[in-house]
């Protein structure tokens, strides 16, 4: 049978699952990314904090965090468990997609991301 998720109130731009497969991570034009346990489909608890579109999200190979970005220039590090906001770095134009280095887990203490933004300043 098909499950069909709906909380989103515009357009999701962005699915990811956790790496354990449990937790599916769902971002859209409606600001927010949404957490559902994996295969039940229940919701599980929003992320707030963008101010436009959330365009992409990463979980850290840890599950440990998440990070969001969009189209109000930011990257946004959450606690993935509580959704409680971490930290926040401010791009020189809109970001279109993020992700954490792939051996992030493997040095304790030393988080590493890649961001890919859309800038017309030379810096």
């Amino acid at each position: 049978d098909d499950l069909v998720l709906q909380k989103h109130s515009r357009p999701v731009t962005f699915v990811t699952l956790d790496p354990g497969g449990g937790v599916l991570y769902t971002c859209g034009k409606d600001k927010v990314v949404i957490a559902w346990s994996c295969p039940e489909g229940e919701f599980l608890r929003w992320y707030e904090g963008h101010r436009g579109a959330v365009w992409a999200c990463s979980i850290s190979p840890d599950g440990a965090f998440l990070l969001t970005c969009g189209a109000d220039n930011m990257v946004l590090l959450w606690d993935a468990g509580s959704a409680k906001p971490l930290a926040d770095v401010q791009m020189p134009g809109v970001v279109r997609w993020v992700e954490w280095a792939p051996h992030a887990e493997q040095q304790p203490g030393l988080r590493r991301f890649v961001a890919c933004s859309n800038s017309f300043k030379s810096r």
